[in-house]
């Protein structure tokens, strides 16, 4: 490639042809080397890429794994700590499903109750999802949730009258403390004790 050649063809196509047939492709080295505006944009790209210096860099980068050691250590800690609650877990998770499958089957056995017992009211066999057993059903989930709220309410109105009886007595002994604190006791005269 004569000079000519290379003033004219574009100097990444020369870097390319220097690349590909090396000292054959007679291109002169100072093509090559990057001139001075293409350098300041390397420095100037150096520095937006990568602001540290290099001890700063190797600095940064230390500090960085010791960090990640530190996280990484503080997280197995937590890990181990969280397994050596895993079992308390695990069977609080069996006493919920366990809970929730009694409280299934209690469920199922008052709806089967109910259906025997409209059953036994309405007298022979019927099915289940007839309008009329339907709706005897309903009246007797009516009436059962009736008797629960009554119910409900007399445990209320019992706790209540207790917690009053409470209070009552509470206060009799108060007032009783009260007496004894403001009753003077009665004089005791040694000279008239009888020794029998």
């Amino acid at each position: 490639m004569d000079e000519l050649e290379q003033d004219v063809t574009s100097v990444r196509d020369v870097r390319a042809r220097y690349g590909r047939d090396g000292d054959g492709s007679n291109v002169q080295l100072r093509y090559l080397w990057p001139s001075q505006q293409e350098m300041n944009l390397m420095k100037e790209y150096e520095k937006v890429f990568n602001p540290l210096s290099l001890p700063d860099t190797i600095a940064k980068a230390k500090h960085d794994k010791q960090e990640a050691i530190k996280f990484t250590v503080e997280r197995q800690k937590a890990l181990r700590e969280n397994m050596k609650s895993l079992e308390k877990w695990k069977k609080a998770v069996r006493d919920k499903i366990r809970d929730n499958e009694e409280a299934a089957r209690i469920a199922r056995e008052k709806q089967a109750r109910l259906i025997e017992e409209v059953r036994l009211m309405y007298g022979a066999r019927i099915d289940p999802h007839d309008e009329k057993f339907q709706e005897i059903l309903a009246q007797k989930e009516e009436e059962e949730k009736k008797t629960q709220k009554a119910l409900k309410k007399q445990q209320k109105q019992q706790k209540l009258v207790e917690q009053m009886k409470k209070i009552a007595e509470q206060a009799k002994q108060k007032a009783d403390e009260e007496n004894q604190k403001n009753t003077p006791l009665p004089p005791t005269d040694q000279t008239s004790t009888n020794v029998v």
